[in-house]
């Protein structure tokens, strides 16, 4: 599952995928990052972000370690007070290829 929300300028993605679920969750970060940062330029959306907080992104220690080992950029964001995510630093997936 993939929580997806948008906020102005921004996509906020968070990856969630089942605990059973036997996967490489590098190669699963990969195959989101590529399928969001597509539709995201489609609609004109500059960023895409996922939550710092592994709290804010499923607590799945598999994919949580998967985006920390990609080294992202880190950005604050300033999120909407309806939103879902709560989190004020959010990593920036800015490419679909690991750094």
């Amino acid at each position: 599952m993939v929580y997806l929300q948008r906020e102005g300028d921004a996509i906020i993605m968070a990856p969630v995928p089942r605990r059973r679920l036997v996967v490489d969750y590098a190669e699963l970060l990969q195959g989101i990052g590529t399928a969001v940062l597509k539709k995201a330029g489609e609609i004109g959306i500059t960023k895409v972000l996922i939550p710092v907080s592994p709290n804010e992104h499923g607590n799945n220690t598999d994919m949580h370690d998967a985006i920390v080992e990609r080294r992202f950029e880190t950005i604050n964001h300033t999120p909407q007070p309806e939103g879902l995510f709560k989190a004020k630093t959010y990593y920036r997936v800015s490419s679909a290829t690991p750094t």
